[in-house]
């Protein structure tokens, strides 16, 4: 008999204005899945899934997107590069201190998000979205900031 393992994610968004503590949680994709495979296979790195992408639609999650449904692009918009390291148990996978400014030049309403293993383009490990995971979609005006507290992938035997 084979073991499997498994993946599972959660998520913690802070609002701008009201520094409110939205959670959530989030669908690991099929592309990290097969990265993860592949490393495994070869020299590859992992530690490279450490840059968070924002955008605008929360469609639901299948798990076969290539990445975001509508990345924020242009205007100043980068990817977030999060502090990567170990949650509280070692099995757990934690991304922290994401702070996204808003320099797009006009409001942006953050409906979704996801981690990927490059700047621009790459594999999507993990995506959340408003229709997925009960959290508020987020406006951000320009100059105001998004702060993702925490990220953790856990993995566990199933």
């Amino acid at each position: 008999m084979a073991e499997r393992i498994g993946f599972r994610g959660h998520i913690e968004i802070i609002a701008p204005a009201s520094r409110e503590i939205d959670r959530g949680t989030n669908k690991i994709m099929n592309a990290g899945l097969a990265a993860i495979v592949d490393a495994l296979q070869a020299s590859a790195n992992l530690s490279g899934f450490k840059y968070i992408g924002y955008g605008t639609v929360g469609n639901t999650t299948t798990g076969a997107e290539a990445g975001l449904s509508a990345e924020l692009s242009g205007g100043g918009y980068t990817r977030c590069l999060a502090t990567q390291g170990e949650g509280p148990s070692p099995l757990d996978y934690k991304l922290s201190a994401m702070d996204w400014i808003n320099a797009t030049g006009s409001t942006k309403v953050i409906r979704e998000v996801a981690i990927f293993n490059q700047t621009s383009g790459g594999t999507p490990l993990a995506r959340s979205c408003t229709t997925d995971n009960g959290w508020t979609e987020k406006s951000i005006d320009n100059g105001q900031n998004l702060t993702i507290n925490s990220w953790t992938v856990s993995l566990s035997a199933v």
